[in-house]
């Protein structure tokens, strides 16, 4: 993966990082790579969190503000949650 990852969209959500949440990709203040992006939803997302993980219990989550696997298209999307699935449970040494 290179220094952004292609992610497609489809609504305006986005996270909210906590102060026990670690932002794992965020996108950027121009969000659009392509295709079109109304006004308010760009504002909306701009430099918000796009993947974030945080502890809960005695296990981890992983947010993801939208499917990275729609259309079944975009290989980076799609290693984030490979490497959400295979990484995830070695998170807890981390904190």
């Amino acid at each position: 993966m290179g220094p952004f990852v292609a992610l497609l969209k489809r609504s305006d959500a986005a996270l909210i990082a906590g102060e026990d949440t670690f932002v794992v990709a965020r996108y950027p203040e121009s969000p659009r790579l392509g295709g079109v992006l109304h006004e308010r939803p760009r504002k909306k997302i701009a430099g918000k969190p796009a993947v974030t993980h945080t502890f809960a219990g005695r296990g981890s989550v992983i947010l993801f503000a939208d499917d990275p696997g729609i259309r079944g298209f975009l290989h980076d999307a799609m290693r984030l949650v490979d490497n959400a699935i295979v990484f995830g449970p070695s998170l807890r040494g981390m904190d």
